[in-house]
């Protein structure tokens, strides 16, 4: 058990007596379930990712939950993601669901409009690419294009900022910072190490002790932008190997998804599975790979013989 002290500026989940969580970051010992709970209540929520970064940095507590707000989330997951819990309680049969919800959402999420500048958008990316090409892509991505206007899925809420975002962390790549006197000072008072040599402005935000905002005395040409483009700047170049890797985990979850599975088939013709795979996949009869994945007690090992078996039927059919 960890003892953590927050202030006013510290946003908490709380009933009328006291904090249950610490939001964004992780729940209270008072609110854990315990072996006589018998009522859960279903709380989802999100929360603005530069508070969530503040205060999980300054109570010391790096989770999954907070690197997840601090990345930054749509709104409207709030009660896809609350309704899918539900939903999931129902279907592996763990606890009876009743009906009703409370849903607070007094300003809807904007949905982001871009100006589809096809020369602008050459130019940036350095590339001869035609609109329709551009369409084609961005199609690909969810992303509408309609009368010139890029209008972005609810889910992608950087793309407001993103040429900015783009611009601004090529910039940074470019600026080389010395081992000067200067430098060292900064680095120490913030507990990081001293440079030997000179290095690069996005080699030293990827260090956990600094941020984009600590460094700007090290950055003289640094333009005035919005905070979220600067915030978004920060995560992208912290996260990068994070970010990358799980675009490629979405896009295999994706391919998955388009793997369909036989309705009503007795998964005990497939020899390899588990037991508990077994019993679980009969049970619910996912509609998909991707359906299949998500259950709990199905291993990634028991989707590997799912796929072979699948693909040697479909090899029998040819």
């Amino acid at each position: 058990m960890k003892i953590v002290f927050i202030d006013e500026n510290n946003l908490v989940i709380a009933d009328e007596k006291k904090a249950v969580a610490i939001a964004g970051v992780m729940g209270g010992l008072n609110s854990e379930i315990e072996e006589d709970t018998k009522t859960v209540v279903f709380e989802s929520a999100v929360f603005y990712g530069g508070s969530v970064r503040k205060t999980a940095k300054k109570v010391g507590l790096r989770t999954e939950s907070s690197s997840r707000f601090e990345k930054g989330l749509s709104a409207e997951n709030a009660l896809r993601a609350a309704n899918r819990a539900v939903e999931l309680v129902a279907l592996l049969g763990v606890g009876e669901v009743v009906e009703g919800k409370i849903d607070v959402y007094p300003t809807k999420q904007k949905i982001n409009q871009i100006p589809f500048d096809v020369p602008k958008i050459n130019s940036l990316l350095g590339t001869n690419l035609s609109k329709q090409e551009m369409i084609d892509i961005l199609e690909q991505l969810e992303i509408k294009v309609e009368n010139d206007i890029a209008i972005a899925p609810y889910f992608r809420m950087d793309l407001e900022f993103v040429a900015d975002i783009a611009e601004e962390i090529g910039r940074i790549s470019k600026v080389v910072v010395g081992a000067n006197q200067s430098v060292q000072s900064l680095l120490i008072s913030y507990g990081s190490i001293p440079l030997n040599t000179g290095t690069s402005l996005t080699e030293l935000i990827r260090r956990p002790e600094l941020n984009y905002d600590v460094l700007a005395p090290l950055d003289k040409d640094r333009p005035n932008l919005p905070e979220e483009v600067t915030e978004q700047v920060n995560i992208h170049i912290k996260y990068e190997g994070y970010i990358s890797r799980q675009m490629k985990q979405v896009a295999q979850f994706k391919k998955l998804e388009k793997k369909k599975l036989p309705r009503d088939f007795d998964y005990q013709k497939i020899h390899g599975l588990r037991i508990e795979a077994v019993q679980k996949l009969n049970l619910l009869q996912p509609m998909s790979i991707g359906q299949a994945s998500r259950i709990s007690g199905v291993s990634p090992a028991d989707i590997s013989v799912i796929l072979v078996y699948l693909e040697q039927m479909y090899q029998k059919k040819k």
